[in-house]
């Protein structure tokens, strides 16, 4: 996560950049030469009101009490920090044009977010920037078409997810140094048009969760020995290590007639499975799985869902190094797109001090 010194040195210096594509005698020009990164600042308030409170009232008889259902402290906080939650980036009045303009790109190449009219009416910048400006940037590859359409027409905005987001465990990047890539490709596969940017923050933050939690289970030395006792067990595990790292994990919420496992944010639905018997190839087993992931996320509109099954290995190649044990896929049968993350993790194998040498010509999964 970029710092705000970062961020306003970094839109001073796209400022620069945008600024100098234009002729001398352009405002846009002028304000370029003469823009430094002191002329920026931006602000990202946070609500003073902190997220859960308690709140003690005095009825009409006299009596002292916490209010009822009816009067939810917390709830009126979230609306309070929703309605703050409002950013600005100021700058002198000398370079308001060009900041205006560097914020924008800025914000929809990092954060896939576009400003409505609404925002140019909060900081008083309505009729500053042209379309003309934004078709002398594509002419010049600044900026492409579609950047220019959306800078210019706000709607809703879907990115694919980029390799550079997906974050990894170290040894990942030593086993498999194309695993972000390889995982980019595939999900992108499936779901070409992306995802909102909301969605792709949770995206991201959730991955990181699970495959943290698929390390550290590699790294436990008694975990894959050991058989799970269902998967409640499993799930108690997950959850633990998701809020370790300060994810927002919420379990057992009814969804679509049923009873999800965990979801992390908003979005992000993990589903955890216990296979009942020994495999090889955990990605074969129980296609069903992701036809019950899918639809737990059809009332959501999400496309994406992650399915974490600990299995037992039928012999010694099915025991997987976790850069190998993620798989992502188009759910099968359906006609919509929809990606199933398939986590897998080995659990109720034997100590490595009892390893047998697999059958003749096994396939080799290391």
């Amino acid at each position: 996560m970029l710092s705000r010194i970062e961020v306003e040195a970094d839109i001073a210096k796209l400022a620069k950049q945008l600024g100098h594509v234009f002729p001398e005698d352009h405002t846009l020009r002028n304000q370029a030469e003469t823009i430094e990164d002191y002329h920026v600042i931006v602000d990202l308030p946070r609500s003073p009101v902190p997220a859960r409170i308690q709140v003690i009232a005095m009825m009409e008889d006299g009596r002292i009490e916490i209010p009822d259902v009816f009067y939810d402290p917390a709830r009126w906080s979230a609306v309070y920090d929703l309605q703050r939650r409002t950013g600005y980036v100021f700058c002198d009045p000398g370079h308001v044009e060009l900041v205006a303009l560097a914020s924008r790109v800025w914000f929809l190449r990092e954060f896939q977010a576009v400003l409505s009219p609404l925002a140019d009416r909060y900081s008083k910048t309505v009729g500053a920037l042209t379309a003309d400006i934004y078709d002398t940037l594509v002419q010049t590859d600044l900026i492409d078409s579609k950047e220019r359409d959306l800078l210019t027409h706000p709607r809703l905005f879907r990115a694919p997810i980029r390799e550079e987001e997906i974050r990894v465990p170290t040894p990942w990047r030593t086993i498999k140094p194309m695993f972000a890539r390889e995982f980019v490709e595939s999900f992108n596969t499936v779901l070409p048009d992306g995802l909102p940017a909301q969605t792709l923050s949770e995206l991201r933050q959730g991955l990181r969760g699970i495959f943290n939690f698929m390390q550290t289970m590699s790294d436990d030395a008694t975990f894959s020995a050991r058989p799970l006792e269902n998967e409640a067990e499993l799930q108690r595990l997950l959850v633990r290590a998701l809020r370790m790292l300060r994810l927002d994990v919420n379990e057992g919420s009814e969804r679509a007639g049923g009873e999800t496992d965990v979801i992390v944010g908003h979005r992000f639905l993990i589903e955890n499975k216990l296979a009942s018997e020994a495999t090889d190839d955990p990605f074969a087993l129980a296609p069903k799985y992701a036809l019950q992931g899918r639809r737990y996320v059809i009332p959501t509109a999400e496309r994406f869902f992650v399915t974490l099954l600990a299995y037992t290995p039928a012999t010694e190649s099915g025991y997987l190094r976790p850069a190998n044990a993620v798989l992502v896929r188009q759910v099968p049968g359906v006609g919509d797109p929809c990606a199933e993350i398939r986590c897998v993790i080995a659990a109720g194998g034997t100590t490595p001090s009892r390893a047998k040498m697999p059958p003749a010509n096994p396939t080799d999964k290391q």
